[in-house]
């Protein structure tokens, strides 16, 4: 080594990707969530309040959540690409699986993981205005490192968090190991989202685009 150079060692990687045909598909989207919350009473996972599907919407035939299905594996694709450059081309296979959330004002997801997966991530349907509380609504990630908040400094790098402000049409990923939760929102309507889990295979399910 000659010179001086820079190594993020352990870094966290996270993905944010608006999907430019959110406004042809959300709409469908909306109406399947509605409709499966007229079908299901919902489970109590990691959500306080609100409705959390049961089941794999991915499994749904329409057109809109296949759509929505094949955005994720190619966001996936691009995001592998990016961590590393010599996978590109790598046959890798993926099975995703999906629910949707509802919260109403004052709901929120407690602190959380996703064990047996390697990424994780959500999709915003509807998000309501944030209100005067600057934190509502929005999601959380921990930073992973054990003692890194021990002695704060200034910046983003050494921080014990991070947040992601939610917005209509903007896909999330990270890694399904890594905690996080969602703030209660305090606006008025109803904060819908598509979250996922995607398990990495040599063969079997889809392929990554």
């Amino acid at each position: 080594m000659t010179q001086a150079s820079l190594h993020l060692l352990f870094a966290t990687p996270l993905w944010l990707a608006p999907w430019a045909q959110a406004e042809v598909y959300n709409p469908t989207l909306l109406a399947t969530v509605r409709a499966l919350q007229q079908q299901q009473a919902g489970a109590v996972v990691s959500n306080v309040g609100g409705w959390h599907s049961t089941g794999n919407l991915f499994t749904l035939d329409i057109p809109a959540v296949r759509e929505l299905h094949g955005y994720i594996l190619a966001q996936l694709g691009h995001l592998l690409g990016e961590l590393e450059p010599g996978s590109k081309g790598r046959q890798q296979q993926a099975t995703l699986t999906g629910w949707a959330n509802v919260l109403p004002p004052g709901g929120y997801h407690k602190l959380h993981h996703h064990p047996g997966q390697h990424w994780s991530g959500c999709y915003y349907l509807m998000v309501p205005p944030a209100g005067a509380d600057s934190q509502a609504g929005k999601l959380e990630l921990l930073d992973p490192r054990s003692g890194a908040d021990q002695l704060p400094q200034p910046g983003q790098f050494f921080s014990p968090s991070a947040t992601v402000t939610a917005q209509a049409g903007l896909l999330v990923l990270f890694p399904a190991w890594l905690n996080h939760m969602v703030h209660p929102h305090t606006g008025p309507g109803e904060r819908i989202a598509i979250a996922f889990n995607i398990h990495l295979e040599e063969a079997g399910g889809a392929s990554l685009a």
